[in-house]
């Protein structure tokens, strides 16, 4: 029994040292499982063509070769800083091909349409640059993404595909200095707004060849080498559909 007591006594001093330590990582455990912060946002590739770019039957109302694309990147998030950025798109189709097209631009849950329009077609082929209107109740809010659509509606009915679509999506950044530094030089980090800017300098000297280097080099980057001297056309969509949502 004189033996039994001291090894008690040194069993119940561990037992005291170590409970707090235990306890306190115990609970630090759970409370940081808690807390782990959301996983990364996952956003969808753009789709830049009709069907992704496998049929040419189903890219163009004309059967031609060449598809309805989007001009941005496949792979997001691609930024804009502007409330009222523009979007660009090539038609390889004539007016004759097409019956109208719509353009719309939803919140990224979809249960908001911040603009719809409808769209008419009588100077393609071309690249067309749609605007959002500068009223505020169209303005995109910094860091929110949101999701665009274009689809035109085919004229001839001998075309598989009734219409064509694309999609894609828009984060908007607050406009740091570091932004108006790449916004300066046309870098493709702030996309939306180096292609509008480019292209709005074609559109005012429209018959300037050969194009930018900054305009060469933002064509390279999606692969639309072959676009880098088609006419851009402005000033095609009519008057914003009234919003229901």
């Amino acid at each position: 029994m004189p033996v039994l007591l001291p090894k008690l006594f040194f069993n119940l001093c561990i037992f005291l040292v170590l409970f707090p330590l235990t306890s306190s990582l115990s609970f630090a455990e759970t409370n940081s499982s808690t807390k782990r912060p959301a996983p990364p946002r996952r956003i969808p590739p753009n789709k830049v063509k009709p069907g992704g770019g496998l049929n040419f039957s189903q890219q163009s109302c004309s059967n031609s070769n060449e598809s309805l694309t989007a001009l941005v990147p496949i792979n997001n998030p691609v930024l804009t800083a502007k409330a009222h950025p523009s979007f660009l798109f090539y038609i390889p189709d004539p007016p004759a091909a097409i019956s109208y097209g719509e353009f719309s631009i939803l919140t990224a849950d979809e249960k908001k349409r911040i603009y719809q329009t409808s769209i008419t077609f009588d100077r393609t082929p071309g690249i067309i640059k749609i605007n959002l209107p500068p009223e505020e109740q169209y303005a995109l809010k910094s860091d929110r993404l949101y999701h665009w659509y274009f689809k035109i509606y085919c004229q001839n009915s001998s075309n598989t595909a009734r219409f064509l679509d694309v999609d894609g999506w828009i984060e908007r950044v607050p406009l740091t200095p570091a932004i108006k530094s790449q916004l300066a030089d046309s870098s493709s980090s702030i996309w939306y707004d180096a292609i509008a800017k480019e292209a709005q300098e074609i559109i005012t000297n429209p018959h300037t060849l050969p194009r930018t280097q900054s305009w060469i080099e933002l064509m390279k980057h999606i692969d639309g080498e072959h676009l880098t001297d088609i006419i851009i056309i402005e000033n095609v969509t009519n008057p914003a559909i009234k919003n229901t949502n």
